[in-house]
Formats: structure tokens, sequence, C-alpha cells
């Protein structure tokens, strides 16, 4: 198994858990921006050490500021979307799913911008990827 396998399997699970962790904390009525601020805040410590251990000068560009800042933006409301989702009574195991399609989204743009190939093992997925969704959301 490659590297980037390996890590991506770590991410899988890292990101089920923190999903997983949204929905456990729904019943509490916790006020979303206080709750994915401290998970913010958390997010920076950690990254923190990482760098610190890393040892690696703090660099950036204006281009990859720029492109953090929209992540970062993007990444909020969606969170926000999704635990706001889960608040308001939305069940973990189709909110889930839904949220996890935006996979197609990425692969698209991917396609598109990088002109990356479309093969039917892709197309294939986006298919399954569509009919997981309709029989999980029933």
């Amino acid at each position: 198994m490659s590297i980037a396998t390996t890590l991506s399997l770590a991410a899988l699970f890292a990101f089920g858990f923190t999903n997983f962790l949204w929905k456990l904390a729904t019943p509490s009525k916790p006020y979303q921006p206080s709750y994915l601020m401290i998970q913010g805040i958390t997010y920076i410590i950690v990254m923190s050490i990482i760098h610190i251990i890393q040892t690696h000068p703090f660099t950036t560009s204006p281009k990859l500021a720029s492109l953090a800042v929209m992540g970062g933006i993007c990444a909020s409301m969606g969170s926000f979307a999704t635990f706001l989702a889960l608040s308001r009574g939305g069940e973990g195991s189709k909110v889930f799913p839904i949220v996890g399609l935006n996979v197609i989204i990425a692969t698209i743009l991917s396609i598109i911008v990088f002109h990356e190939p479309i093969t039917i093992q892709k197309l294939i997925g986006f298919i399954f990827g569509v009919i997981s969704i309709i029989f999980l959301t029933r």
C-alpha cells in the first residue's frame, strides 16, 4: 500500500470521527459557531505543534494565502451547514453521506481545471455515489 493511500485512510477515519463527534454533540444543543471555534482553535494548536516538530520555516505566498483563505471560508460554511443540519434533527446516516458527495465536486473541478482523464471507473463511481445517496436518504 502506498504512503498516499495509507494517509488517505488515516484522513478517512479522522474525518469520520470528527463528523461522529458533531452528531454526539448535537443533543446538548450547542451554539454551532462556539463549538466550531473551539474545534478551530484546537486545529491551530495541533498545526502549530506539527509546524514546530517539523522545524520548517513558516512560508507562504500571496497566492497560497488567498487559496487558504478561500478554503477556510468554504470549510467554515460547510462545517456550519453540516452541524446545523445535524442540530436541526438531521440523521447522521442521511446527512453524512450527502455531505460526503463533496468528492464529486472536487473530482469534477479536477477534471475541468487540471484536465484529468474521465475514465469508466470514475463514471461508475459517480453513479454508485448518487445511487448510494438515494438509498441512504430514504
